[in-house]
């Protein structure tokens, strides 16, 4: 087991770097539990995230608050994830990848969203312990949360139009 820490770097570079690397190389699963589902608006974050579980056929679980933005719900949904949204919000966010290795964001929160440039925390590598302990924590998110599993047609504005004349 190795435990490295990530520094705050800005536009959460090293994160991301560190973040897309070990979804990259995903084999089995990848866990998130995550605030609002924010990351996914990084390119590089979306493009390893569809590489791994769209075309690779690694399993996606992901856990958000209710503060996950529909698009980004419907975007889990469309590339394949398995989408649990609950009350909690999580100010520490995890990824677990393989049953293994667990990045940890200790993030600095405003307003329900992660400040872009202030995350920082812990990833752990070839640490199955410290994954199963998060993964544990997924379930017991997931206990209490709904599985979204249709894509939310109506906040597309091509719908909104159609349907409003």
């Amino acid at each position: 087991m190795t435990k490295v820490e990530i520094k705050k770097t800005p536009l959460d570079r090293e994160f991301r770097e560190i973040c897309t690397k070990l979804i990259s190389e995903a084999k089995e699963s990848v866990y998130v539990i995550a605030g609002e589902l924010g990351s996914l608006k990084a390119p590089d974050m979306q493009s390893a995230t569809v590489e791994a579980v769209a075309k690779r056929g690694v399993k996606g679980y992901a856990y958000a608050s209710n503060h996950a933005e529909k698009t980004m719900q419907n975007y889990a949904i469309s590339i394949g994830c398995r989408l649990y949204i609950g009350e909690r919000y999580e100010e520490t966010h995890y990824l677990v990848i393989d049953g293994k290795h667990v990045v940890q964001s200790d993030n600095k929160i405003e307003g329900r969203k992660t400040k872009i440039g202030t995350r920082e925390g812990w990833v752990y590598y070839d640490d199955p312990e410290k994954a199963k302990e998060i993964i544990n924590k997924f379930e017991e998110l997931k206990q209490q949360a709904r599985e979204i599993t249709t894509i939310d047609k109506t906040i597309d504005p091509f719908y909104q139009l159609v349907h409003s004349a």
